[in-house]
């Protein structure tokens, strides 16, 4: 069977002002308690534990494929392709899984073809981290309703709101470094893999070509 390369990434989570670590991972697991959830235009699953100190999870997307390519060797050693049909109770599954240190909000995540994107990750935290700021806030709206001040509700929630001030981000760690550099930290050096991409701007795929090409 052919493998599959499996990514492994850094990535670093910054909270809202007041958004404390233990209230985003019991959002995580009670994301975890629902059958699914929806991301972009796939539907997730998302388990979670800790684990020696370390909170780690697991990802699955579901696909609404109805066939899957699988590869064989024959009896040559020849690689063989074939596309299965999926029976009618099988959903198309990836699986990507997370590990992050709760006091350092830093952590490592698997990526590959077809698995969870960083957008999936940022999507599913940054929606455990919204719930937990919108309900710090209502509690915040509450408490400062009690204290008499009933009348003025803009003025309560915006009060609540700066105490809660900034926005989730969720940042992808990796490497950006030229052939050399990296070849200075290698003893031995068995396989090299480059990308390539074209050296334009980014813009729409339609587009004038006549601010990059020229006349030879």
């Amino acid at each position: 069977m052919a493998s599959t390369k499996v990514k492994v990434s850094g990535f670093e989570m910054q909270f809202s002002e007041g958004i404390k670590i233990n209230d985003f991972f019991q959002e995580l697991e009670s994301i975890s308690k629902r059958p699914e959830i929806k991301v972009g235009i796939y539907s997730t699953r998302v388990y979670t534990r800790i684990i020696d100190g370390l909170a780690v999870g697991l990802i699955l997307t579901f696909k609404d494929d109805k066939k899957k390519l699988a590869t064989e060797k024959d009896g040559s050693g020849k690689l063989k392709v074939n596309r299965i049909e999926l029976m009618e109770n099988q959903a198309s599954t990836e699986a990507s899984l997370f590990c992050f240190n709760p006091s350092t909000r830093s952590g490592i995540f698997t990526h590959y073809a077809g698995s969870a994107s960083v957008s999936i990750y940022t999507s599913i935290f940054n929606q455990a981290h919204k719930s937990v700021k919108n309900r710090l806030i209502d509690q915040k709206i509450n408490e400062l309703s009690g204290w008499g001040s009933r009348g003025d509700t803009k003025r309560i929630r915006s009060r609540a709101q700066d105490e809660y001030s900034g926005s989730f981000s969720f940042k992808h760690i990796y490497q950006e470094k030229d052939l050399n550099q990296v070849l200075d930290n290698l003893k031995n050096l068995s396989e090299i893999e480059v990308t390539t991409e074209l050296g334009i701007p980014n813009e729409p795929v339609f587009r004038h070509l006549g601010a990059t090409a020229k006349k030879t």
